[in-house]
Formats: C-alpha cells, sequence, structure tokens
C-alpha cells in the first residue's frame, strides 16, 4: 500500500505516521428509532437498546463515556449490526437500526438534516486520534506526496467540523 489510515494509537513500525485529527464521537439514532424504543437518559439504558457497533478498536463493543464531572462509566453494549465502515453504521441509524456511537464528522450532515438525533449529549466520548501511514518520505512517489499533502491540509481545514457536535474533552 501507498498510504493507510489507522485509529487510535498506530502500531511501532518503520512507517511515518502522521496525526491527521482528532476524532470526537457522537451518540446517534434516529428519532423513528427513539420513538419506538424509548430515549435514554442514562449510559447505563444503552444495555436495553439495539447498538450499532464500530468495530475498531480493542473492545468495540464497551463504550468509554464520561459524565459532566469526568467520572468514567464502561457500558457493555450489545447490537446485531458490528461494522468497520462508519458511514454503513450511520446509513443504519439513519434506517432506524439502532443507536450508534460514531465519529461526529461522520454524522454531522444526518444531524444537521434531522435524519438523526444526539443523545445523552450531557456525556462525553474519548476521542480517537486519526493517523496516516506512510513509507519514509524519500520513497515516496510525487502523487503519493501530493495527496498526503492534500489530506493534512483537508482535515487541518476542516477541524471544526467535529468540535461542532461534541464537547471538548
Amino acid at each position: 500500500y501507498d498510504v493507510a489510515f489507522y485509529a487510535g494509537q498506530p502500531p511501532t513500525s518503520n512507517l511515518i505516521c502522521r496525526k491527521l485529527t482528532r476524532d470526537r464521537f457522537c451518540m446517534v439514532a434516529s428519532r423513528d428509532y427513539l420513538q419506538h424504543h424509548g430515549y435514554p437518559k442514562k449510559p447505563r439504558d444503552l444495555r436495553r437498546h439495539q447498538c450499532l457497533i464500530y468495530s475498531q478498536g480493542p473492545h468495540p463493543d464497551v463504550w468509554h463515556i464520561k459524565d459532566s464531572v469526568g467520572q468514567e462509566q464502561l457500558i457493555q453494549v450489545h447490537g446485531q449490526l458490528k461494522s468497520d465502515n462508519p458511514q454503513a453504521l450511520c446509513q443504519a441509524a439513519i434506517a432506524h437500526a439502532g443507536i450508534a456511537m460514531l465519529p461526529c464528522r461522520v454524522v454531522a450532515q444526518a444531524i444537521t438534516y434531522h435524519q438523526l438525533l444526539p443523545i445523552l449529549s450531557d456525556y462525553h466520548l474519548a476521542p480517537i486520534d486519526v493517523y496516516l501511514l506512510y513509507p519514509h518520505r524519500q520513497h515516496l512517489s510525487k502523487k503519493v506526496r501530493l495527496f498526503v499533502d492534500f489530506l493534512v491540509k483537508f482535515f487541518s481545514d476542516n477541524e471544526t467540523t467535529s468540535t461542532l457536535l461534541s464537547h471538548d474533552n
């Protein structure tokens, strides 16, 4: 491969590891799902809901949620749909399949168009750093170098997307 995206702490390797962004997370569901299954009022209420599980990370079915004073709760969630594709999970949430915890940048447009509603917004979710991994600069082709430069600029220009919909952690 020429480049790879990595969410979380990247593995030790001989690749260049460039931080692109810090993904902040939002919990969302469709209005229809919430009307049929109820609105969770506390993180522990998530245990009785169908959760759409983003399978990145070591324990994707354990959601780390902090209250307003920073007290962390580990909530074991369950759901029939797990995916490493956040856009697919966003579409599933729009289709009333359950509650999703996804990067805010992924769900921002669906929230703007009222397809998804933020839930438990008084709680904070741990952000995850996103890195770009690529071979040492002296081995980069011009097209890869241009792509890396484009991504760095794109994420620096769009950093506010994820912060508009979430709390600072």
